[in-house]
């Protein structure tokens, strides 16, 4: 597991919120003057320099869960508000696309490219802010600063990170299935032909060499078959700060014409596995739950002062029997985790419940001839007194032994 993964996640889905908040506030026709509004509020706390020096910190990668929190503190920077339901379904859209990504990158540094992506679509939709495009261009700096001189291995070490960050979701967004790149099942389509990663050769061709002296020189060649097809890439894209990217990945897909909408897979059809964080859990870590308290607490406020009136409802959602019916399907997939799981668990440091569990664990904490329990110590020494000897005893009743050999 790599400690730099964060920042990338981050950004990342930071980029597929502020796709598919921009194409809401169009759906639902709000005011653009109030749109620009809400989405320099969310920026400008996004990218604020001491949040974004601790995300860029090395550190462990919180859950999703602690992760969800902190981009709903995000949206609620401005005076939009997004309901239970919206919030979840925004952020199942934000991880799906970032899975995606993260899935066909076709070399671990392209990764780099797709964040990039993300920050340069951002830009378009905070244009008018001077101190929003200012924070963004220093967010440029930085990442590139942290992740341009590193190599491929560590690079794909992020990538392994992030896929098992995104382990087991498979939610289905009805943009993937109309491009058909998702399948029912909600696992993505992987395509085995198309061009190869840059500087890579393309499959085909056996090159056998022959050694004269000093230097190798071509032999002959032969073609085969490799089945798909393949073949060349284009051009490696650009890392300056306005070069051509060359991939697609990490662009917004949303348009007026594509809504934005998720279909969760029927229960029948999916098998959820519940895997519980230390954050998740009902005893979290310290530290991540340190972590998460302090990223909450730089998420600033929004410099505007907002009245409950002036507050407004996004949804995400098209109508009510939508929201009804995906709610419905969230309720009944968390009902089977609970019902499927078999698991019991149980708090080993409450010790004062039961008398007969603290005489057994007080037994594992023997040290020497320090005895913790009163009737072991007594058996100890009935032992030492019987003459008689054991080969399964312990060292000290070895010398036991031997100091009796030698009174005799």
């Amino acid at each position: 597991m790599s400690d730099r993964a964060l920042p990338l996640i981050f950004l990342n889905l930071g980029g597929e919120m502020m796709y598919v908040l921009d194409q809401r506030l169009y759906a639902q026709k709000i005011q653009t003057d109030k749109g620009k509004k809400i989405m320099q509020d969310i920026v400008t706390n996004m990218f604020s320099e001491k949040f974004l020096d601790e995300i860029f910190r090395p550190q462990e990668l919180c859950s999703r869960k602690a992760l969800r929190t902190i981009f709903e503190r995000l949206a609620h920077t401005s005076i939009m508000r997004l309901n239970e339901s919206s919030m979840d379904k925004l952020f199942d859209l934000m991880t799906m696309a970032v899975k995606y990504q993260t899935l066909l990158v076709s070399k671990p540094k392209e990764i780099l490219l797709v964040t990039l992506n993300h920050l340069d679509s951002i830009i378009p939709f905070v244009s008018d802010s001077e101190n929003c495009v200012d924070l963004i261009e220093k967010c440029y700096k930085k990442l590139l600063k942290a992740y341009s001189s590193m190599d491929e291995f560590e690079l794909q070490i992020i990538r392994h990170t992030i896929l098992n960050f995104f382990q087991d979701l498979k939610i289905k967004v009805s943009v993937f299935l109309k491009d058909k790149v998702q399948n029912w099942n909600g696992s993505f389509v992987l395509f085995q032909e198309g061009p190869v990663p840059n500087g890579n050769f393309v499959p085909g061709t056996i090159t056998y060499y022959e050694n004269n002296g000093k230097k190798k020189s071509i032999h002959k060649e032969s073609k085969f078959n490799p089945g798909p097809r393949y073949m060349s890439a284009e051009r490696e894209g650009s890392y300056e700060r306005k070069g051509d990217r060359v991939i697609k990945l990490g662009l917004n897909v949303y348009s007026s014409n594509k809504p934005v909408d998720t279909i969760i897979a029927p229960e029948s059809n999916i098998k959820r596995t519940q895997v519980i964080s230390d954050y998740e859990s009902n005893v979290p870590d310290p530290k991540s739950k340190a972590q998460l308290d302090l990223l909450c607490r730089l998420i600033g406020k929004s410099n505007t002062t907002s009245t409950k009136s002036a507050d407004f409802k996004l949804n995400l959602f098209n109508n009510e029997e939508e929201e009804f019916i995906y709610e419905t399907q969230m309720k009944a997939n968390i009902d089977l985790d609970h019902s499927s799981s078999n698991v019991v668990s149980f708090d080993g440091s409450k010790r004062s419940r039961d008398d007969r569990l603290n005489k057994v664990m007080s037994q594992f904490s023997r040290k020497g001839n320090n005895f913790n329990d009163e009737d072991d110590y007594k058996n100890s020494r009935r032992n030492k007194n019987s003459n008689k000897y054991d080969e399964d005893d312990d060292d000290d009743d070895i010398v036991s032994m031997m100091d009796r050999m030698n009174r005799k």
